[in-house]
């Protein structure tokens, strides 16, 4: 089957030098040499699978080395940029990692400082049974009413049993 607007369309040289220069980059189409273009028979088949058929297509010699040359520098520039774009998510997660051990780092002095505090009111036997429950209280709200029930806490099994009715 024919396709009449297309054929007529490409058969025209100036039509295709208006149209190279009209979607292509300025600096690609200025390159072109328009004095070259020929007629190039071609078929091609439509997104509904009709095959469409062109007598001739204007070809120009120097189009497929300039193709070559665009989509090469397309691919470099995509290369750069999804490297650019993986270093900053790389130097993103970094610092999301670096937060997130710094808060735990944290997490682990307060709960270090908890056990020593427990030990000095109660007996040193305290720290070790209150650490094995710390390491599984996560809350860090949770960890600043440990401090509030040292102080109030009478005994070691009382604090003890706070800090085990608050384990999720």
């Amino acid at each position: 089957m024919h396709d009449p607007g297309y054929k007529r369309l490409f058969s025209q040289p100036r039509m295709v030098q208006d149209l190279l220069r009209g979607f292509a980059a300025r600096d690609w189409s200025d390159a072109l040499d328009f004095s070259t273009l020929t007629p190039v028979p071609a078929s091609f088949v439509s997104d509904r699978l009709r095959e469409r058929h062109l007598e001739s297509l204007p070809g120009l010699e120097e189009v497929g080395p300039m193709l070559q040359d665009l989509v090469a520098g397309w691919v470099a520039e995509g290369h750069e940029q999804g490297l650019k774009e993986g270093i900053e998510q790389g130097i993103e997660r970094g610092r999301e990692q670096g937060i997130e051990q710094g808060i735990e780092q944290g997490r682990g002095e307060e709960r270090r400082l908890l056990c020593r505090q427990a030990a000095r009111k109660f007996t040193p036997e305290t720290a070790p049974r209150l650490s094995v429950l710390l390491e599984r209280l996560t809350d860090p709200e949770r960890l600043v009413d440990v401090g509030d029930w040292i102080i109030e806490c009478a005994t070691e099994d009382d604090l003890l049993a706070r800090v085990q009715d608050a384990i999720p």
